[in-house]
């Protein structure tokens, strides 16, 4: 681990120099550092140096390195197979640019410790599991320890930008010939998020919602002379934002919920209360 890794940055600006400094990859933490500053405010108002942090999805480990420079002791875990990930020596350059920083880095998930984590952070990832969250949600909830946090940022299915394109018969999904060209299983957004999602998947988990609210992370997908519309505008209309960002409280006390009864469940789905959608008599 190099000298300026073990110092602790006294600011979210320092420790994102610090990470754009040290990043293997030319052109990937430019623009707008909005994203990445996100992660240093909510490290700094919710850990303390020496607390523990694990991402999930962490990609090539740019955010995580944020927290990590920030003080905190931060395990990640990405798969490290998007297509850019694959190509020449990238997946050596991220393991290396990992263990620089002094993050402990792995390419496979297994469940977390119970009470072991002070955050659990994932940036951009929810949208992109397939199949239902919840047992992932519960196995990371269960390693927060009691009063931890989970930190969660997700594109905004509502922002301005695809209410517009779908009013001019445009798609709010990711362009078609990338998705019909692709090769392998599709890696791109599965579902993208409105506040009230954020808000169930909150309540089915049992958690206590500190802050939840948009934050502008997409701004250089906008023609530049645009951009200040779109600020001024999500001023008065901060749903119109980017992107939701979520910061969750494990309380005392928490115990998991896996299930729901057929009755419930048969409500949720739109059936009759005293219609089960397993057991149906004929």
């Amino acid at each position: 681990m190099s000298d300026d890794a073990t110092q602790i940055a006294s600011s979210s600006s320092e420790a994102v120099d610090r990470v754009k400094a040290a990043f293997p990859f030319d052109d990937y933490i430019t623009g707008d550092l909005a994203p990445w500053l996100t992660v240093g405010t909510a490290v700094q108002n919710y850990l303390k140096p020496g607390d523990r942090l694990f991402d999930l999805g962490s990609g090539p480990c740019d955010k995580t390195a944020v927290a990590q420079a920030l003080g905190c002791q931060c395990t990640a875990v990405d798969d490290l197979q998007d297509d850019w990930h694959l190509r020449g020596d990238n997946t050596e350059r991220i393991k290396g640019f990992a263990r620089e920083m002094g993050i402990s880095f792995s390419q496979e998930f297994t469940p977390l410790k119970p009470q072991s984590y002070d955050m659990v952070m994932m940036n951009d990832v929810l949208e992109h599991i397939h199949d239902s969250p919840r047992d992932l949600l519960i196995s990371l909830t269960e390693g927060l320890k009691t009063g931890g946090y989970l930190f969660a940022t997700v594109p905004n299915l509502a922002n301005i930008r695809k209410r517009l394109d779908i009013l001019r018969g445009r798609t709010n999904l990711p362009n078609y010939d990338l998705y019909y060209w692709y090769q392998g299983r599709w890696r791109g957004p599965q579902r993208e998020y409105v506040e009230g999602d954020l808000r169930a998947m909150c309540a089915n988990l049992g958690l206590e919602i500190l802050e939840l609210k948009t934050v502008h992370h997409m701004l250089q997908k906008l023609p530049a002379k645009v951009r200040p519309i779109y600020k001024a505008a999500t001023v008065l209309f901060p749903g119109w934002r980017d992107t939701w960002y979520l910061i969750a409280r494990k309380p005392a006390g928490w115990t998991p919920q896996h299930t729901v009864s057929d009755q419930k469940f048969a409500e949720i789905y739109g059936q009759s209360a005293k219609e089960s959608l397993y057991t149906v008599d004929r």
